[in-house]
């Protein structure tokens, strides 16, 4: 996801990090199948992703549409979404991979390569903040107020997403040292964001020696779009009320396995 030019390529690549993670914490699970409380944090860290993700997708998606000050606007919910993703400290995404690292802990495995995904999130989504700045602004101001209560519900999701996994911290408190969670959150934010300032003052002061890749044949991407009934169900999954339905659906089908099997 480094190396993509696209904000949502980025963005994909990242969901593929927290399949990782979902996955580690799934091992974890299966290794002691009776710890009640690393099934409810994995339960969390789906649904709390899912509107982290689909918040930054769809502001994603209309950002090229956005002038100057509508773009600071977005900006503060999509950051709120992307440091829930990171794991920034008082967020519900510490929360949630705190409990992860302490469960991959106690069966004996390196927790502290938890850490490392945090800073892969967030080289991620300082890349993807990058990519967005880079796109030209919008050359009039596009009104809001059609769907104001649709970037009303926007926020919304962004702050769920931030604040949800919070609510289980009176039946689940922190595990651990919960400073020293909080200081080590902190560490990775301040430490990618070195990373990215370096690495964009070597790109553009330092001269690297150029290479080029060897092209790979061409994919017959045009026999796929021959499929008519994919090409229409794409097309109505990019409207508003579908992914609401469809994510609504999706949260409601996890909340029921997880309250409904033993």
């Amino acid at each position: 996801g480094a190396c993509a030019t696209s904000p949502k390529t980025v963005l994909a690549w990242s969901s593929v990090g927290q399949i990782g993670l979902l996955t580690a914490g799934l091992g974890a699970l299966l290794w002691a199948p009776e710890n009640d409380a690393l099934r409810t944090v994995l339960m969390l860290l789906m649904i709390s992703h899912g509107l982290a993700k689909a918040a930054l997708f769809i502001g994603a998606g209309q950002w090229g549409r956005l002038s100057g000050s509508q773009r600071q606007l977005i900006g503060s919910g999509m950051a709120l979404a992307a440091l829930t993703l990171v794991g920034a400290p008082f967020s519900g995404g510490l929360y949630i991979k705190s409990w992860l690292a302490h469960a991959v802990q106690v069966q004996g495995f390196a927790s502290h390569l938890l850490t490392l995904t945090s800073l892969a999130t967030a080289s991620a989504m300082l890349r993807f903040g990058w990519l967005l700045k880079q796109q030209p602004l919008a050359n009039q101001r596009t009104p809001l107020v059609e769907n104001y209560w649709l970037w009303w519900v926007w926020f919304s999701v962004c702050a769920i997403a931030w604040l949800m996994p919070l609510l289980w911290y009176w039946w689940l408190p922190y595990p651990g040292n919960w400073i020293a969670s909080n200081v080590t959150a902190l560490g990775v934010v301040i430490a990618s964001s070195c990373l990215a300032v370096a690495t964009r003052y070597i790109s553009t002061n330092v001269t690297t020696l150029s290479f080029t890749l060897p092209l790979m044949p061409p994919l017959p991407w045009h026999r796929a779009s021959r499929f008519r009934p994919a090409w229409v169900v794409e097309r109505k999954l990019r409207h508003w009320s579908v992914m609401g339905c469809f994510l609504t659906g999706v949260s409601l089908l996890f909340l029921s396995i997880y309250f409904y099997l033993p």
